[in-house]
């Protein structure tokens, strides 16, 4: 009697202990599960950082680009600038030697206007 007891000590140990190594197996797979998981997101967040790294990248390149044409706008536009003040210092100049030269009429009075 007393080994029969013993025996079923035993066999509810192993009940146990079975239940024990499934609910272990179980939560072993869902770790595992998790894991594959939390690698596809890392693997995920991975490329989309490449991606953004290569925006910055072409962003850069843009700006690097745009700022150059914008030097070289204001630079051609100086120059403009330059070249039409010289003309209009040029036409002030023959017109004040007309307005030396010559008394007033009504032509040089529309140049003077014009260039008011």
């Amino acid at each position: 009697a007393a080994s029969a007891s013993s025996l079923e000590n035993v066999r509810s140990e192993l009940v146990v202990a079975r239940a024990t190594a499934a609910t272990a197996a179980n939560k072993l797979t869902a770790a595992v599960a998790e894991s594959g998981n939390l690698r596809a997101q890392l693997d995920a967040a991975q490329s989309a950082e490449e991606m953004l790294a290569e925006k910055v990248d072409k962003l850069r390149e843009q700006l690097v680009e745009a700022t150059a044409a914008r030097e070289e706008t204001e630079r051609v536009a100086l120059e403009e600038c330059e070249t039409l003040r010289a003309q209009l210092e040029e036409k002030e100049t023959e017109l004040s030697e007309l307005k030396t030269t010559t008394a007033p009429s009504d032509v040089t009075m529309e140049a003077e206007e014009a260039l008011r």
